[in-house]
């Protein structure tokens, strides 16, 4: 052991090597642990180099340094000369993943890996000159080397200095969505010789940095945020341009994902051999939502064209004849399920056939997406509609914390005379995917004076409806005045048999 001890207190900076490379490799998990969690390199070349000087130190302790050119001294040297390129490393580690971060300050990846290498190399080099070798001379007599070197690393050159470029002017960022070529993709690193986007389909693709230089790229939601999308839908030409746009942009107005500034914009943009086509352009805030926020306006358009009968053609030739005995066909379809729902749902499941029947004369089946309003309380339509499928959800607006809301399920009646203080109650929204059929007006008005019975019916369901929400809406309320407002409520009967009554219904159509 004493042997071994004298060996090491012998070998005079070989030892020092040892003890030093020992310490930096047990710092730098200490490091890591200490770096913000995405800021965590993995320090190894840092942790190759250290322990490459190691090794060499215990390999120059073991030989020997007696001589000057003794194998164990020439050992040595090139474990100091490692150990100095490890400890670039673990400086680097310290400075750009533990201090900076915390500063808030972000250097680039190729900024850091640049500024180590110069760092390592001027060390390397005044370490050797110190040692006695002329490094200056051996890089100036290697220009043909150098130049052979050159041409042959031309367009990885290239590239290097094009990443550098990108990574210094902030051109693109770490995060940013862009088109380049045929691919679309967020930008997950900026490497030296290219940079790695990640497709929509979580594919990686790996583009020169040369072409994001020399080729037009183009970055989405810069410099405001938002990015404008647009889709394009065609109509046939009886349908006019006004009635059309009004209709798409209030499909528009529902879409949480659509921002309200600024605003949807729609037109006439060309005409085509079979339609009218349309072009319908909002703009969204997150470009990596697109594709589903694209999937929900489409679905929103076709709900409302269908809902308003704008009809998109098919690029087909069709017989005037063929097409009215199709909608011929449809029409009787639509009034028998209407006729048949009709027979289950209160009142009307109370009239004779005629009366059934005479209600579902010009009926109309209406299709509704998910959280779509149905029918708001500013609008002037009086209709009177019957849920075949889905949820609608009813929301009374309250000065109290308390949310007030009724869910209406297939069977159940939907209209503005069912709730007619507009001011205090919120539109219908769909819960689910719902199928109306809507009465039609004149035929009702018809049925109400053969069976006035009928207003007595719908008087009382809206009755029970406002009371509901009345009554949940004075929960916090004191008792003196949920009793005050409850005895309001039983007034209701008489106001709503007024509105149901003959001449009362069908003034709004």
């Amino acid at each position: 052991m004493s042997e071994i001890w004298n060996a090491i207190a012998d070998s005079g900076p070989a030892a020092v090597v040892l003890v030093v490379a020992t310490l930096a490799l047990l710092a730098l998990p200490v490091f890591r642990l200490l770096a913000p969690r995405n800021h965590r390199n993995h320090g190894g070349p840092a942790r190759l180099f250290l322990i490459i000087a190691a090794l060499l130190a215990l390999a120059a302790i073991g030989l020997g340094t007696m001589g000057a050119t003794s194998p164990g001294n020439l050992v040595q040297l090139v474990a100091v000369l490692v150990l100095m390129l490890g400890l670039v490393g673990i400086a680097g580690v310290l400075v750009f993943d533990v201090t900076l971060p915390r500063l808030r300050i972000d250097v680039p990846s190729i900024l850091r890996d640049l500024m180590e290498v110069m760092v390592a190399v001027a060390l390397g080099m005044g370490f050797l000159w110190l040692a006695g070798l002329d490094v200056f001379s051996l890089v100036t007599t290697s220009a043909v080397l150098t130049a052979v070197i050159g041409l042959a690393l031309q367009s990885t050159i290239a590239n290097v200095f094009s990443g550098l470029g990108l990574q210094l002017d902030r051109t693109l960022r770490h995060g940013e969505w862009i088109e380049v070529g045929n691919h679309i993709g967020k930008i997950l690193e900026i490497g030296w010789r290219s940079t790695c986007i990640q497709t929509r389909d979580g594919d990686t693709v790996f583009v020169p940095n040369s072409e994001l230089v020399a080729k037009e790229v183009r970055k989405f939601a810069r410099p405001n945020g938002a990015h404008r999308s647009t889709v394009r839908i065609g109509f046939h030409y009886r349908h006019p341009p006004n009635e059309v746009r009004r209709v798409l942009l209030e499909a528009m107005r529902d879409i949480p994902e659509v921002l309200r500034h600024p605003e949807p914009s729609c037109g006439p943009v060309e005409f085509g051999d079979f339609a009218v086509i349309y072009s319908v352009r909002y703009w969204i805030a997150d470009f990596a939502d697109e594709i589903q926020i694209d999937e929900e306006v489409h679905s929103r358009l076709w709900y409302a064209a269908q809902r308003a009968n704008l009809e998109i053609p098919y690029p087909i030739r069709t017989l005037a004849s063929e097409r009215a005995e199709v909608d011929t066909a449809d029409a009787e379809g639509v009034q028998n399920e209407a006729i048949h729902l009709l027979a289950a749902v209160a009142p009307f499941n109370r009239l004779d056939d005629e009366n059934q029947r005479r209600c579902t004369r010009n009926v109309r089946r209406l299709h509704f997406a998910r959280n779509e309003t149905l029918l708001r309380p500013d609008g002037s339509d009086d209709h009177l509609y019957v849920i075949s499928a889905g949820e609608v959800s009813l929301r009374r607006s309250s000065t109290t914390p308390v949310a007030n809301e009724l869910t209406l399920r297939p069977g159940d009646l939907v209209g503005q005379r069912l709730l007619p203080s507009s001011n205090s109650a919120s539109a219908y929204t769909a819960r689910s995917e719902v199928t109306l059929y809507q009465i039609d007006d004149r035929a009702l008005q018809e049925v109400l004076v053969a069976r006035p019975e009928l207003a007595d019916d719908l008087a009382a369901i809206a009755t029970i409806r406002q009371t509901k929400l009345e009554d949940a809406s004075h929960v916090t309320h004191s008792p003196g005045h949920q009793s005050e407002e409850s005895s309001g409520a039983s007034r209701l009967v008489p106001r709503f048999r007024r509105l149901f009554s003959e001449g009362g219904w069908g003034r709004g159509a």
